[in-house]
């Protein structure tokens, strides 16, 4: 691996946001028209307040990867948690692809479904230690695990992250074309797991060094039970913390159970304001996380030093791709400052009049390169689209929801991308010549699925 790969293609993508600025003149949309104002270049001093404001405001997601670190440095330490991963391979000896099969669907669907995405990454060091263990390169565990995570957004059902702009621009259900995009769904990780388990290096022996947020343990036999329970609890705690269950089925569970507490005092003294499940926040995992990690080291009697050890050994694994993760999620807010895309969406989409699905495709992909985040792209992408050409409902809203995936899988300005390959040590260009035929094979499918659209 050729070493700042990751830096210096970053570097680079920031280099042509800045250099696009000073020769396109940027466009704004007022319901369906479309206008381009002066020039309005980024520049060295606006690129760096618009860099700083993000940085100082979303330092949360920092925080959360660090605490998996370290959640990761306490579980080391108490030698239970390696016994549980390299058993858990034991079982799968031999049938080493079953369970590449099983990460891939269970974090692809997790996300598809619930919307989860940074929030999986809680439970990647631990599927990557046992795939690892299995004798998997590193290039298939990522793509087992964070890239499923990305083709899961691909394919999102109920993913409220990825459907709601939609939803709520097209006045939309989370029920609408649901068998089309199951079907979508289920064609992408044909694919896609076809193109994993063919491509699937097995290594002859895996040091310990490699294996992501794992430590070589001492030979005292420990119970497996407690980590079992702990790691379920955690899993169940994640899901429904995030899981927006009013927002989709308009079912308040969660709301009424925190009201029904505040309103017993002996709670509210002792815990204060507690966040409503179904809309915990990074810092609330966060936090959750971090007691955990105090129980399960106090539940193995973890010494205190060797829990320090563990935490900073932790967090000094995960924190370089919290940083590159950091500052890829500041390329949405930074095009949408200085949204020189729109022009040149807009100029893509004249060149027809009436809906045109291969148009459409290539302004979605030129929005979501430049946008990388649908809640902030779509918004602006569907008026446009409406604004330049008659659009048909259900292709359009197709095309924002899959090819906004699609681009994630490959695109530099893709945070998930960029900090999977930073936290696996996979340079980027190594990358897509893996990934570049699917990705070309799942846009094959896409088209004609929209085109059947259209046509129905």
């Amino acid at each position: 691996m050729k070493k700042n790969n990751l830096i210096k293609v970053i570097g680079i993508t920031f280099l042509i946001l800045i250099m696009l600025s000073f020769f396109i003149k940027p466009s704004v949309v007022d319901g369906k028209t479309i206008s381009t104002s002066q020039l309005n270049s980024i520049g060295i001093i606006g690129f760096a307040q618009v860099f700083y404001t993000f940085i100082s405001q979303n330092l949360d997601v920092l925080v959360l990867v660090v605490m998996v670190g370290i959640m990761y440095g306490v579980l080391n330490k108490t030698d239970a948690y390696q016994q549980l991963t390299k058993h858990i391979s034991n079982k799968f000896k031999n049938k080493e692809k079953f369970f590449v099969l099983i990460s891939v669907l269970m974090f692809s669907i997790l996300s598809s479904v619930f919307g989860l995405q940074i929030e999986l990454f809680i439970f990647v060091p631990l599927v990557s230690a046992i795939l690892m263990h299995l004798g998997y390169d590193k290039k298939t565990v990522f793509a087992s695990t964070i890239g499923a995570i990305i083709i899961g957004t691909l394919g999102a059902t109920f993913n409220s992250v990825i459907l709601s702009p939609i939803n709520i621009y097209y006045n939309l259900t989370y029920t609408s074309q649901i068998f089309t995009k199951s079907f979508i769904l289920i064609m992408v990780l044909f694919l896609y797991i076809t193109h994993v388990l063919k491509r699937a290096e097995v290594l002859e022996d895996i040091e310990y060094l490699e294996i992501p947020n794992y430590e070589k343990p001492i030979t005292v036999s420990r119970k497996k039970l407690p980590m079992v329970l702990y790691i379920i609890v955690i899993f169940i705690l994640t899901f429904i913390g995030v899981f927006k269950l009013g927002d989709i089925a308009g079912i308040e569970l969660f709301a009424t159970i925190r009201e029904n507490l505040m309103n017993i005092a002996i709670f509210k003294i002792i815990l204060g304001e507690i966040p409503v499940f179904g809309s915990l926040g990074y810092i609330d995992l966060a936090y959750m996380l971090f007691l955990g990690s105090l129980i399960i080291g106090f539940i193995y009697s973890v010494k205190f030093d060797d829990m320090i050890d563990g935490m900073y050994k932790g967090a000094s694994r995960v924190f370089p791709a919290a940083i590159i993760l950091l500052i890829v999620s500041t390329i949405p807010t930074i095009s949408t400052n200085y949204s020189f895309y729109l022009t040149i969406v807009g100029k893509t989409l004249s060149l027809f009049s009436n809906f045109n699905i291969f148009i459409s495709t290539v302004a979605t992909f030129i929005t979501a390169l430049f946008v990388p985040n649908i809640s902030l792209g779509a918004v602006q992408l569907m008026p446009l689209i409406n604004a330049t050409m008659a659009s048909d409902i259900n292709a359009s809203s197709l095309i924002v929801q899959t090819i906004y995936g699609l681009v994630m899988l490959i695109a530099p300005t893709s945070s998930l991308l960029m900090f999977g390959l930073s936290y696996y040590k996979i340079n980027y260009t190594e990358w897509i010549k893996y990934i570049f035929k699917l990705f070309l094979y799942i846009l094959i499918v896409l088209m004609a699925i929209f085109i059947i659209v259209v046509l129905i």
